[in-house]
């Protein structure tokens, strides 16, 4: 029997599903970074692709006004099942014991604590990435958005990138230098995580699609975290103790007495890592724009006078010093402001309530908007408007009214990693302004 022919109708439907799928397909592999440039950790979060989620937000909000229509988030599977930070409403009664809040947030400045120990390192990295940028843009000591030509300049957000994943590594695994330094080498898989997590619509069996590719490379982590769990747990039974994050959750017990497994520290791991390094690195090169294009010479000149009126021996101030500047807190807390890293922040209702009019059920997730917030311009005159004094002792933002400012949340959820965010901060532009000199270039900055 002759095969009949497909109808029109059919063709076309079949077409269409095909040029649909191919669209989808390539869509999302042209988001990815190339092979080389992972293999390199050269894939970038873009500037612009941050301002275009600020405008996505702020169209919500001129859309719905201050409280969006009830939704529910999507699990992030390649964050792990038992993560901290996606669920924490779940897993708080059991986990909570171990992240030792004492150990992120009351203690880690104090003398010993594991952020103070960190310290000089951190002085070092950014003295080394500060070196390494010179050197690539100008052998005259000039650093900036400067341009070699009239061509290009260094894009500094791949060295900010290096700079704070190495000291989130540190963080999680520098009591051992050796394991630390091979936790550095994942930099690259947890990059290809990162951008595979904008891509949970597609099903996750679709081979070459950033999700997939994301998730093969969460398993390549999970297989280098595992030989380091091992070697510390075999040293810790041996009588070795390792005052780091990773030392923490291995020894720690949870509330109801037992030890977490190795999947839950791993995926714990990868959402440190994960908050951990690219938002500072944001910031940072954020921050550089602004130096250069936005700051007024008054300013520049008050936060200049503030550092090198700092003595001390050597390369590194000491932390009392470095904690006791003012203007330079001030430039801090105004850029976490003005370009907070992290525009939101989830929440989940326990009982039912109302919001600004519109029911909330018990069980609800949230997103409390932080960073449109602290651009409200009700609660921080001039919003839009960069002003060093507005934190300055005394100033305007400490009159703010409470939960107005948060770039890192609040309560017993508030961002553990706050304390380490301001010292890389402050570190790395005290070690900048001290031995460079920070100059905009012909090139423009990115916005």
């Amino acid at each position: 029997m002759a095969r009949r022919a497909p109808s029109a109708v059919a063709v076309a439907g079949g077409t269409a599903a095909a040029v649909f799928l191919f669209t989808a397909l390539w869509a999302t592999w042209a988001r990815m970074p190339s092979a080389a440039a992972a293999a390199a950790a050269k894939s970038e979060v873009s500037l612009p692709a941050t301002a275009a989620s600020t405008r996505e937000l702020r169209r919500r909000l001129r859309r719905y006004g201050n409280t969006f229509p009830e939704a529910d988030v999507p699990r992030y599977p390649l964050l792990g099942n038992v993560n901290v930070l996606t669920r924490l409403h779940e897993i708080a009664a059991r986990i909570g014991n171990v992240f030792n809040l004492e150990l992120f947030v009351v203690d880690v400045l104090a003398t010993g604590g594991t952020i103070s120990s960190c310290y000089e390192r951190i002085n070092e990295l950014a003295i080394e990435t500060l070196a390494s940028i010179a050197k690539a843009e100008t052998k005259k000591g000039l650093l900036g958005w400067l341009v070699k030509g009239d061509a290009k300049g260094v894009d500094v957000h791949i060295f900010f990138r290096r700079f704070t994943f190495s000291i989130i590594c540190i963080f999680i695994a520098g009591a051992d230098p050796n394991q630390s330094a091979q936790l550095t080498t994942c930099r690259a898989d947890i990059e290809t995580i990162v951008a595979g997590m904008g891509d949970l619509m597609l099903p996750r069996a679709i081979p070459f699609t950033p999700f997939n590719i994301g998730m093969k490379a969460r398993a390549r982590f999970i297989r280098v975290m595992q030989r380091l769990i091992d070697d510390r747990r075999a040293r810790i039974a041996a009588g070795e103790s390792f005052p780091d994050v990773l030392g923490n959750l291995l020894n720690g017990k949870m509330s109801d007495g037992v030890p977490m497994t190795d999947a839950e520290i791993i995926d714990n791991v990868i959402g440190i890592l994960f908050a951990g390094y690219d938002t500072t690195s944001a910031l940072l090169t954020t921050t550089i724009h602004y130096l250069t294009r936005v700051l007024s010479p008054t300013d520049l000149a008050l936060i200049q006078a503030e550092i090198d009126g700092v003595h001390f021996d050597g390369d590194i101030p000491s932390e009392e010093a470095l904690q006791s500047l003012p203007v330079l807190d001030a430039l801090m807390k105004e850029m976490l402001r003005i370009k907070t890293p992290v525009n939101v922040v989830l929440r989940r209702a326990t009982t039912d309530t109302v919001i600004a009019g519109a029911p909330i059920k018990a069980g609800t997730v949230m997103l409390t908007m932080t960073g449109p917030t602290m651009l409200d311009a009700s609660l921080f005159p001039n919003p839009e408007t960069f002003d060093l004094a507005r934190f300055l002792p005394g100033g305007p933002g400490d009159a703010a009214p409470t939960y107005a400012y948060l770039p890192f949340g609040s309560g017993p959820h508030m961002c553990l990693g706050m304390n380490l965010a301001k010292l890389e901060f402050k570190v790395f532009v005290f070690q900048l302004l001290r031995r460079y000199l920070v100059e905009a270039g012909s090139a423009p900055s990115v916005k």
